[in-house]
């Protein structure tokens, strides 16, 4: 749990230092050791823990979540891929595309856990139309992804993220009133919440990914930079 709050609060070393000491087969400590992982920059790592795991889960709820951390430590890659060399990694991005399509189609939302879990699979699929360029489907995506948060979650940083996803996409569509609406809900929010790291990456690397976008577009990328790599 200490780990796990380490994480939450982007204290990702820490978190790593506490998950190498606890056995690997204690439940859940492979899927938050591989979102650590990844938020070191060792998705590398994180994708072969996951890979050699997914077989071999007998747990039909802990395998969907091994599943479901696979794909975000693919589109982790993608978007690490992005900010550093600034090319898409497309066979990483399909095969999150595709985990993440399986299992929206028979993830059960009948726990608040569980719909957590359907919210980070919807937005997972709303940053892989983002980076495909898919404007309005992906602004459709985001659209359904806060939908589930605004009926499960008090707004905060969750509401952050959407709303500075769908403001750039409004900016590439020429929708220059609605983005400069969801600029303004962004920064109303980030006056009273910081980067959280609840989703993996929507905390660190996305933020800075859609500061950069809007930067090309002469806009201040409202969420200051932050993510380093290091």
């Amino acid at each position: 749990m200490r780990a796990r709050i380490l994480r939450f609060q982007g204290y990702f070393k820490e978190a790593y230092h506490i998950l190498q000491t606890l056995p690997r087969d204690a439940g859940g400590v492979v899927l938050l050791l591989s979102a650590v992982l990844c938020e070191l920059d060792r998705y590398e790592e994180a994708i072969q823990l996951l890979e050699s795991r997914v077989t071999t889960v007998n747990d039909t709820a802990r395998g969907g979540r091994t599943k479901l951390t696979l794909a975000h430590a693919y589109l982790f890659k993608c978007m690490h891929t992005w900010l550093h060399e600034g090319t898409i990694d497309r066979i990483s991005l399909r095969i999150s595309n595709n985990i993440y399509e399986d299992l929206i189609r028979q993830w059960r939302t009948d726990t608040y856990f569980e719909t957590m879990d359907y919210l980070s699979i919807a937005m997972g699929l709303a940053v892989i139309q983002h980076l495909n360029d898919q404007v309005q489907p992906a602004l459709n995506a985001w659209r359904r992804a806060l939908a589930t948060s605004m009926e499960w979650l008090p707004i905060g940083y969750t509401n952050l993220i959407i709303y500075h996803s769908m403001s750039e996409l409004e900016i590439r569509k020429g929708g220059y009133v609605s983005a400069d609406t969801l600029a303004r809900q962004t920064r109303d929010l980030l006056s009273t919440t910081t980067r959280q790291h609840h989703f993996l990456g929507l905390g660190s690397i996305w933020p800075d990914i859609i500061g950069r976008w809007r930067a090309a577009y002469g806009q201040d990328p409202i969420v200051p930079p932050r993510y380093l790599g290091d």
